[in-house]
């Protein structure tokens, strides 16, 4: 046994870069974790006192109270830029349990002071603010920033140093704080005022219709230019807050967030994250800049704003024209602006199909199984992440022999596109590209989505979601989604019934015997397309090995002319086979029987591309129709509620149709 002595943990004899260095003291550590919050530090007094201290031009705005006894701990921040930071000394060693619920009294004690001191600056501003306001006087129109933004002054007011004055009002209609800004454009807010939640309105309310700007001057341009009632939230951070006022106080308004066009991408991504709080519509100027830059540059704020409605009400006589053609990203398959899924049991090839797609549309290949694709865009919500995506991605390419997949995008996770900061997060990650995609793929539906996929309220959130992408981009979403377990569900996405009722396009993937079958199950504004056969060949990537060595292989998804094995029974008639198929898709059994359900038979039709009336008649028991042959035949019977299924022969085959799938 080695009995070397141990100091903390480290030989004795042991060299000095393994000796731990002994931590700084406290008031060392204290300084330096303020510096990192980009505060220039006091001296430090660890006296269980509170102290202010500068930040910036504001003399007392930073703040602290800290300990020294036990494990030094307390907490620190600054009133200016509403930041609170709990801080502990590192005292070389873990705490014990003891120790830990001490340090977190005080850290907890220290902001609940600070919240206390907080308030009370709160309190003593408004108080001073008010005074200030009514002191002042209106600002002229000659003021040289009212002059270079080219608005009015409205409300503004101006000391006696030629600076702005702007109020910014809390949620019960009180004076919260002010912004003063200089003739050169420099803003500051009155110290110690709460200007975090607060804003101003520029025109009156109610209104049906309000927007919701950053700045003073930017609310200004928008006011004079719609008329419109414009709420300022006066910075980014702040939008969100003003958005949920706003929304509380006008219930069923239309909201219209106009976002500033941020190099960085702030205002976007706040404005989106507002948007979503209160059902709100985004707006943002065409160039970098705000709504203000904008107009003075000669743009059109009015047009931004509010298009012109004259062509939303269209005389019925112009549907006697022919109307603009379907635009596609794939002929006859995938519908630029729609909403589409794809679906398919696990395993049977969906994202291989899917990724086939994208790629084709990213890379600018002319030709799908000879169907014309346009090129575009693309943005893959991946839910597994990169790593098993990029051998496939790179699996496609040396099979397709390019070089570059051209503008395709991944996500490296997944996000839940059914809650808002999901939807923000997506909106904001696709407005960083600088680029408006063409598709936006889901891939798959559950990795995406937080909630039930059986629930309808949830499902409507994630669709709600993917319509909002819709919109914001004016590109298609494309689905990936899974089938049901159950044999007769193989020919539907699983889940609540609303998903298929919200989609403009569905294709189904089944795999037999190797082949990829594409079935068409609906297509909203087309016909239904003739399946398309697929197969997954397997393909050596070049250069690529494991960690043992191997080469590494993937799939790629390529179109065949092998069609897989017919299902269908020699002995069938051209009826029964309809029937089989009917019931393969939306079937049950009643008492080891086959059953169809009138209902559901209809959908299935009209899911093929049968017009709604063509199904009634064809579902007819009387005349020579599907449903009157297979009665007059004796192939069914009718029970009241549906279709029992009665020839031996078809619900022998049907059972075994039923295994095979």
């Amino acid at each position: 046994m080695d009995l070397t002595p141990f100091f903390g943990g480290v030989p004795f004899d042991a060299p000095p870069e393994q000796i731990p260095a002994t931590p700084e003291a406290p008031e060392i550590q204290l300084a330096a974790a303020m510096r990192r919050e980009n505060l220039v530090p006091p001296e430090i007094r660890l006296d269980g006192e509170f102290h202010r201290f500068a930040v910036g031009t504001s003399k007392d705005a930073g703040w602290y109270k800290a300990h020294a006894d036990g494990v030094p701990a307390g907490c620190f921040g600054s009133f200016k830029d509403n930041l609170t930071v709990g801080w502990r000394a590192d005292i070389g060693r873990s705490l014990t349990a003891f120790e830990e619920i001490a340090v977190s009294k005080r850290i907890a004690e220290a902001k609940k002071e600070h919240e206390a001191e907080r308030k009370r600056r709160a309190e003593t501003a408004a108080l001073t603010v008010t005074q200030i306001w009514d002191g002042l006087e209106p600002a002229p129109p000659n003021h040289p920033y009212l002059e270079r933004k080219r608005i009015f002054p409205h409300f503004a007011r101006i000391t006696g140093d030629g600076r702005l004055v702007l109020p910014l009002y809390d949620h019960e209609g009180n004076l919260a704080t002010l912004q003063y800004i200089a003739p050169d454009g420099e803003k500051r807010y009155h110290s110690g005022g709460a200007a975090k939640g607060a804003c101003a309105l520029l025109g009156t309310l109610p209104a049906e219709k309000v927007c919701i700007a950053e700045g003073f001057a930017t609310a200004a341009s928008i006011h004079e230019s719609t008329k419109l009632p414009v709420f300022i939230a006066y910075s980014a951070g702040n939008l969100a807050s003003t958005a949920n006022f706003a929304r509380s106080q006008l219930p069923t308004a239309h909201i219209i967030i106009i976002a500033d066009n941020d190099p960085s991408g702030t205002g976007q991504k706040a404005a989106a994250e507002a948007a979503v709080v209160a059902h709100a519509e985004v707006v943002m100027p065409p160039q970098t800049g705000d709504a203000n830059d904008y107009a003075v540059s000669g743009g059109d704020i009015n047009t931004l704003i509010m298009p012109s409605s004259e062509h939303w009400l269209v005389h019925g006589d112009s549907f006697l024209t022919q109307p603009a053609p379907i635009r596609w990203l794939i002929k006859g398959w995938l519908q630029d602006g729609a909403l589409s899924m794809i679906h398919g049991p696990s395993g049977a090839g969906k994202t291989f199909v899917a990724l086939d797609w994208m790629l084709h549309i990213s890379s600018g290949m002319p030709l799908w199984n000879t169907r014309k694709v346009r090129q575009g865009s693309v943005v893959y919500l991946c839910g597994e992440g990169h790593h098993g995506i990029r051998a496939r991605v790179a699996a496609w390419a040396q099979h397709h022999r390019v070089s570059s997949v051209g503008p395709f995008y991944v996500s490296e996770s997944s996000t839940d596109l059914d809650a808002p900061e999901g939807l923000a997060r997506v909106a904001s990650a696709v407005r960083s590209l600088s680029l408006t995609p063409s598709v936006i793929a889901i891939d798959t539906l559950n990795r995406f989505l937080a909630g039930d996929e059986n629930s309808a309220q949830d499902t409507k959130r994630f669709l709600d979601s993917c319509a909002e992408l819709q919109r914001i981009f004016g590109c298609a979403v494309l689905i990936v989604h899974h089938t049901g377990v159950n044999p007769e569900a193989q020919h539907r996405a699983r889940g609540s019934s609303a998903w298929r009722g919200a989609l403009d396009g569905e294709i189904s993937i089944e795999q037999n015997r190797q082949v990829l079958t594409l079935t068409q199950r609906k297509m909203k504004d087309s016909e239904i397309m003739s399946p398309a056969y697929m197969v997954l060949e397997q393909t050596v990537i070049d250069g690529w090995y494991d960690d043992d060595g191997e080469v590494v292989t993937s799939a790629v998804a390529v179109p065949t002319d092998e069609q897989p094995e017919s299902a269908r029974d020699p002995r069938l008639s051209k009826d029964e086979g309809a029937l089989i198929d009917a019931w393969c898709a939306t079937g049950e059994t009643r008492d080891g029987w086959p059953y169809l359900s009138w209902s559901a038979w209809k959908e299935y039709l009209v899911g093929t591309g049968m017009t709604e009336a063509s199904a009634r008649k064809a579902l007819n028991k009387s005349g020579d129709r599907l449903l009157g042959r297979l009665l007059e035949s004796g192939t069914i019977s009718d029970d009241g509620t549906g279709y029992v299924v009665v020839d031996d022969v078809v619900a022998s085959v049907m059972m075994m149709q039923r295994v095979r799938l």
